[in-house]
């Protein structure tokens, strides 16, 4: 009669193939936080400000939609660990706020999104291992143009020179196009007078 030894190593890989038959999640391991270079643990929201709580500081950066007008900031490097998916805004800019894992591979990035009710500038501040969003007024329209001086009466090449330097100055290349449209004029004359001369 054969007996057959007990094997503990076998026994244990036989359970743990059943178990990733059965429950293949339960073998992937959660990523750490040294992994990951920072976790969002949480989001706190104040009158057009965000601060976005993390257990170490991560490598930013934010950019700015018109259609919806939003404001994305991206964290590099981090791990979403933000309960809550989705809060109310306050003040005069924001309306939403939303954390989510954008992406986990090659990089993992985080990515909170702030719907705003219309387009606002924005400040993002460290603050310890916390980043601080600010919402901020855009700065208004550019200030008119102070008053150019007239253009000179009477000599029409030199109220021609002016115009353009004015031109050159603000609009570039419509300059660049007069000028080219001037030199087609001169030529077509100076090829018609060069005609009737003969």
């Amino acid at each position: 009669m054969t007996t057959m030894r007990s094997f503990p190593f076998r026994r244990s890989l036989a359970a743990a193939l059943s178990l990733a038959l059965v429950c293949p999640q339960a073998l992937v391991l959660p990523s750490s936080a040294a992994e990951s270079g920072a976790v969002v643990e949480g989001l706190s929201v104040g009158e057009d400000v965000v601060t976005i709580k993390l257990t170490a500081p991560a490598q930013h950066n934010g950019f700015l939609t018109a259609n919806p007008p939003r404001l994305v900031v991206e964290l590099l490097d981090a791990d979403n660990q933000v309960g809550v998916k989705e809060l109310a805004g306050k003040g005069r800019f924001l309306k939403r706020v939303r954390a989510a894992q954008f992406q986990r591979s090659p990089k993992m990035i985080v990515r909170i999104v702030m719907d705003l009710k219309e387009m606002a500038g924005y400040r993002l501040a460290q603050s310890g291992n916390n980043l601080v969003v600010s919402l901020v007024a855009e700065p208004g329209p550019a200030p008119a143009p102070a008053a150019k001086a007239p253009l000179p009466a009477g000599d029409p090449a030199a109220a021609w020179s002016a115009a353009l330097a004015v031109l050159e100055a603000e609009k570039p290349a419509l300059a660049m196009a007069l000028s080219a449209a001037k030199l087609s004029v001169l030529g077509a004359e100076w090829k018609l007078s060069f005609k009737n001369s003969f």
